[in-house]
């Protein structure tokens, strides 16, 4: 089954209980790959900035579509622990 444009929804809580939607696409088989090619350096190793640039601008988006960066997850509440979760999740979405 093909994989490019799937789409999925997941759902991130903070300690206060606010719920956060992000809607995630599927880049397909070989997208996924070429963000693997993107993100490694000289030494063959993953960049963690590098990849989560790849995901900001190809796979996550915001409940209302919108694209998101660090500046975005800087501006919410618990940003850090909701950027380690949904990039996890996104990941896991792209790469399963």
């Amino acid at each position: 089954m093909a994989k490019y444009g799937e789409k999925k929804v997941i759902t991130f809580k903070d300690k206060k209980g606010k719920e956060t939607k992000f809607n995630l696409q599927h880049v397909g088989l070989q997208g996924s790959f070429e963000i693997l090619d993107r993100t490694k350096d000289a030494n063959g190793n993953t960049s963690i900035t590098a990849m989560h640039s790849e995901l900001f601008e190809h796979v996550i988006r915001t409940e209302d579509n919108e694209q998101v960066s660090y500046d975005w997850f800087e501006d919410q509440d618990f940003g850090s622990e909701m950027l380690k979760e949904v990039v996890k999740e996104s990941t896991k979405f792209i790469f399963q």
